[in-house]
């Protein structure tokens, strides 16, 4: 008698294996901890978004991404130890590929264009909504330029 399923019934399927993808990893550079502490709530409310590391200063940023590879960088223009904007171009000098996305309460119509410039892959003016903020993530992973409405109706 041969091995193997008997005629008439379904041979034996391979168990598959539920994989499922890796999170987008976010590193949070904000020199304001209660706005840190509230981009990672917005930002781990996604299962599919985890906040690997988050700091206020630029230096620590640069070897953070070194160390981690993050996806993302959400950075804030304001820092205590530089601006955003030059922190920009250092990641971006330091990873070619390096999503960012800046933050910041500085007006978009003079801040966007230079973050833009920079290398950044997107604006989002802290006064938005939440919901916009997870938007710009989604937006600048899928390989988009993230920046407001307003901003694109004038460009």
């Amino acid at each position: 008698m041969k091995n193997g399923p008997r005629k008439g019934t379904p041979a034996a399927r391979p168990a598959v294996e539920a994989t499922t993808p890796p999170k987008t990893r976010v590193l949070l550079v904000d020199d304001h901890p209660l706005l840190r502490r509230g981009m990672r709530v917005l930002i781990e409310q996604r299962s599919k978004f985890e906040v690997c590391a988050e700091t206020d200063n630029a230096p620590e940023a640069v070897e953070l991404v070194g160390r981690l590879s993050p996806d993302i960088t959400v950075v804030d223009i304001t820092l205590r130890s530089t601006n955003g904007i030059e922190l920009t171009k250092a990641l971006r000098g330091q990873s070619a590929g390096m999503r960012i996305l800046v933050v910041s309460m500085h007006d978009e119509q003079v801040y966007a264009e230079r973050a833009l410039r920079a290398g950044a892959m997107g604006y989002l003016m802290k006064d938005q909504a939440g919901e916009k903020l997870i938007t710009a993530i989604e937006c600048i992973m899928a390989g988009d330029i993230y920046v407001s409405d307003r901003l694109k109706e004038k460009c």
